[in-house]
């Protein structure tokens, strides 16, 4: 009974022994497993820092770089402001020269003469140039203005009269016809046209039976059309003029004329 015992206690003794070495490898190969994972955990962590700094170098450098495009793209913005500036101020000096050599059309004088022919009036008229290059004149208009004619019925029959307008419209309306001016003003040069009415219509039947001294509302007014060698541009310059009865009696037998103060009429281009 007793080398039974013993046998079987001897048994379990190597059993648990046996279990305990087994125990012990598995344990040990368990804790290398664990090392292993724990080393590539750490590499995978220390290659993870690495590429996380790499990031943030490149981002760092990606922020400087757009940091000096930006500096870049404002010093050029800077420049390119600067160069239109300077482009408008060569621009501006340019258009003040060409102003400055420009030619210059003005009317420089406007008086009315009885013609050759009783029922004539001849306007004579002269034009400045005073500008510094000469003037191609390229067309010119001469407008008159001062009476309408009124229509009285009557037991005889209808007549007509004529009367004095108050004043020119607010905007010109120029007459049709051809008043040949000089093709060419020089710098300085003063011209001396003389444009003949002898064809009586409703609106310068003032002018033509005028006699110095009446009082009479006549207007006389016009444009020039002309270019010059700077430029190619038209430009155009308008006229008006309203009878003066106190020059006139003061310079007989000229009919004097005096500047009209009407921003529609009078222009410069």
């Amino acid at each position: 009974m007793d080398a039974a015992a013993n046998s079987l206690n001897m048994l379990f003794t190597g059993m648990t022994a046996i279990a305990s070495v087994v125990y012990a490898v598995f344990a040990i190969l368990q804790w290398q497993t664990i090392r292993k994972q724990a080393n590539l955990t750490d590499k995978t962590i220390q290659v993870t820092e690495r590429a996380v700094d790499a990031a943030n170098r490149n981002a760092t450098a990606a922020f400087q770089a757009a940091e000096a495009a930006d500096k870049n793209a404002h010093t050029a913005a800077q420049s390119l402001v600067a160069m239109k500036e300077d482009l408008s101020i060569q621009r501006d000096a340019l258009r003040m020269n060409q102003e400055s050599q420009r030619a210059w059309i003005s009317l420089e004088n406007l008086d009315v003469v009885q013609g050759i022919d009783p029922a004539d009036k001849v306007i004579g008229i002269g034009f400045r140039n005073s500008g510094r290059a000469p003037a191609r004149i390229i067309e010119a208009n001469v407008s008159i203005r001062g009476s309408k004619a009124v229509t009285i019925v009557e037991s005889r029959g209808t007549t007509t009269n004529y009367e004095d307008i108050d004043d020119l419209p607010e905007a010109p309306v120029y007459d049709p016809g051809v008043f040949v001016p000089p093709a060419v003003l020089v710098a300085n040069q003063v011209s001396s046209m003389h444009h003949t009415v002898n064809e009586v219509t409703d609106e310068n039947w003032n002018l033509l039976t005028l006699k110095v001294g009446q009082e009479r509302r006549v207007f006389i007014y016009g444009y020039v059309r002309y270019s010059d060698g700077l430029s190619s541009n038209v430009r155009t310059y308008g006229w008006a003029r309203v009878y003066d009865v106190r020059k006139s009696k003061l310079d007989p037998p000229k009919i004097r004329f005096t500047h009209v103060n009407k921003p529609s009429y009078n222009y410069a281009d």
